[in-house]
């Protein structure tokens, strides 16, 4: 809201916004988590907690899957309103990248002597059900894209129908 004295300064308050500004949206320069990324940093923050106990066994790869699993519920709240062309992009590129990052990155740290042969081998094995996601996510992208060129080919075939009419 801005308010215009009669000398000409301006008074600002950035709280108040005017209609338009809320029927306008969000302020791109304002920093505002949401409920995705809240998932996302508390799946991070129980992984780093160890939450689990170690009696319980292969506790080390239960950690590892709450940590997907929480990333994957995060991911899914930040694009659920999106437009569906947008949001089977945005999975394709952050499946494909994460899941080269599976690939490569347990090798290079196999490397260095971080991890062992059977970690290594053990996140393989949870990127190659990363590559399948992204080959899915690409089919349901490729489905979209010729459904919506089927859709405006259609709308572009009545419109001519009806100027041929009159």
């Amino acid at each position: 809201m801005k308010i215009k004295n009669r000398y000409g300064w301006h008074l600002r308050f950035p709280t108040f916004r005017s209609k338009a500004m809320r029927r306008l949206g969000k302020d791109p320069n304002e920093f505002n988590m949401g409920l995705g990324e809240w998932i996302i940093v508390a799946g991070v923050l129980l992984f780093n907690f160890d939450i689990i106990p170690a009696s319980i066994p292969y506790h080390e790869e239960l950690r590892i899957i709450m940590l997907a699993l929480f990333t994957l519920v995060g991911g899914f709240a930040i694009v659920r309103r999106k437009a569906p062309r947008r949001r089977w992009t945005n999975a394709s590129w952050a499946t494909g990248v994460f899941a080269l990052v599976l690939t490569v990155s347990p090798w290079i740290l196999y490397h260095i002597d971080e991890f062992s042969m059977a970690e290594a081998i053990n996140i393989n094995i949870i990127a190659g059900v990363a590559w399948l996601i992204f080959v899915g996510c690409l089919l349901r992208l490729r489905y979209i894209r010729r459904r919506s060129k089927q859709t405006i080919a259609l709308l572009r075939m009545r419109q001519k129908r009806r100027h041929a009419e009159y």
